[in-house]
């Protein structure tokens, strides 16, 4: 046999062998399609994934699994089961002696302190005039010399499915117009980037100059529900106006608002009925309508903020509905919060006076302090958005950006045991069991059988001594 045989016959001997070699498991349960292959069973669990509908959104990503509600309606009560499990499927091993588990577990409906931790974005103004002397290199600057405001921060559908667009009228009642910017992600703010470009056309609607309703419309609040973009207005007149659009760039006037008390609506849809929460001096009435387009039922009294009041964000995450609004006389506008349970909405609301603004020490930028070298109306208009367990905050003027971490790491109310299963002979019964306790955090545990098996599976048990929280399991990655 020559030199060169011999070597074919080593090179295909190693490849062989090689090939037989058996790569070892490796899972990672992320997203809901991730979820729904690697499951065997749900006991008063289930895995939800985010739903931008109507304004709302939530902590939960791509999927999540978490106790089940005691009832249909996810968003309609705050009582958890107070024990849930999940059983994966059976996997086969591979030669591994360990199994390694990587879990980032989190504390859904744990309750916040919305008057601390907020940063401000670096290179705030978000968005500024033409020429202004407050941008910075991060800024996006209009093409125009009037200041963007009366903003709204929402997720795209359409062209801009999975995008966030950030809404917003071109100077003092839309005299330029509504403009839009576009970005893919708001993590980049916490790296002091600004990670928006103007959609093209400047401006997606026109303003007074050109306009058959001169003067009379300067949206504040943007939501889409079933295709359909809505946009109450705050007419100069108090009779807010009702926009629509099916595509963001085309807009129609679809008259007043039907039933409208007080102004400067702020809109939100909770799956069922949708609510306009609307400035009344210092304090925030409440209508309901099932068709926005059609009559609306005036409820009354909502909140007493106590200061001048208006511009009401509201939006459902973390199982609580949160509230952000003007709080605080004209020209010196801060902004204050109010929370409340899904079982209280749209009452029952905790309220929080100035809780982000001006005159905080550590929330000061020269440009939003109200004043000759700042703004001159305070910070205002405040809309929220939550990516990851990041939330964010914009607002006026011009329009600027922070952001805060969620804390979701509440050690208290939750019980979690991550429980491996080992079937040695692969006859698909489990013959042996091994538990570790798992924590609201980043955990990686790693399992070591006294005996070799064929194959595993892993379950999770999940008990909440409370009953507005449980214990969400956001992602797992399974390896040997």
């Amino acid at each position: 046999m020559d030199r060169t045989t011999l070597l074919s016959l080593c090179f295909l001997c190693l490849f062989g062998i090689v090939s037989c070699v058996q790569k070892p498991v490796d899972i990672t349960i992320s997203d809901t399609g991730e979820w729904e292959r690697n499951s065997a069973e749900f006991n008063q669990t289930e895995v939800r994934e985010n739903d931008y509908n109507g304004g709302n959104f939530d902590v939960l990503g791509d999927g999540a699994l978490l106790l089940k509600k005691t009832d249909e309606q996810f968003k309609r009560t705050s009582e958890f089961y107070q024990k849930g499990d999940w059983t994966s499927v059976w996997f086969k091993n591979n030669g591994g002696k360990s199994v390694s588990v990587d879990l980032n577990v989190k504390n859904y409906g744990q309750e916040q302190n919305m008057d601390a931790g907020w940063r401000k974005f670096e290179g705030n103004p978000l968005v500024a005039p033409k020429n202004s002397p407050f941008a910075t290199e991060q800024s996006l600057q209009l093409p125009v010399e009037l200041e963007g405001n009366d903003q709204s921060i929402v997720r795209g559908t359409g062209e801009f499915e999975g995008k966030w667009l950030l809404v917003f009228n071109v100077g003092g009642w839309a005299v330029g117009g509504w403009a839009a910017a576009v970005a893919d992600s708001l993590a980049p703010i916490t790296r002091g980037e600004n990670p928006f470009t103007l959609i093209d056309p400047f401006p997606i609607h026109e303003g007074i100059d050109k306009g058959e309703f001169k003067g009379f419309h300067a949206p504040n609040d943007w939501i889409e529900v079933g295709g359909v973009w809505y946009a109450p207005d705050e007419s100069r007149d108090h009779h807010s106006r009702m926009w629509t659009s099916t595509d963001f760039i085309n807009w129609e006037n679809r008259g007043p608002i039907k039933g409208m008390v007080g102004h400067d609506p702020g809109m939100v849809y909770d799956d069922s009925l949708f609510y306009l929460f609307n400035e009344d001096g210092n304090n925030l009435q409440y209508l309901s309508a099932t068709d926005p387009l059609g009559e609306w039922t005036s409820h009354g009294l909502a909140l007493e903020v106590g200061d001048h009041t208006g511009d009401a964000d509201l939006s459902y995450f973390n199982n609580a509905w949160h509230m952000f609004f003007d709080d605080g006389v004209h020209f010196d506008y801060k902004i204050g919060y109010a929370s409340t349970t899904p079982e209280e909405f749209p009452l029952g609301w905790k309220l929080q006076n100035d809780v982000f603004g001006p005159r905080k020490p550590d929330q000061g930028q020269q440009w939003d302090e109200p004043g000759d070298e700042g703004n001159n109306f305070g910070t205002g208009d405040a809309d929220l958005a939550v990516e990851d367990d990041i939330l964010y905050i914009v607002y006026e003027r011009p329009i600027g950006i922070a952001w805060k971490k969620l804390d979701l790491t509440d050690k208290t109310d939750q019980n979690l045991t991550l429980i491996l299963e080992v079937d040695h002979n692969d006859d698909g019964r489990t013959d042996a069991i091994y538990e570790q306790p798992i924590s609201a955090r980043k955990n990686t545990l790693k399992f070591d059988p006294t005996e070799s098996f064929s194959s595993f599976r892993i379950s999770l048990r999940l008990e909440t001594q409370n009953p507005r929280t449980s214990a969400m399991i956001q992602s797992i990655s399974i390896n040997q």
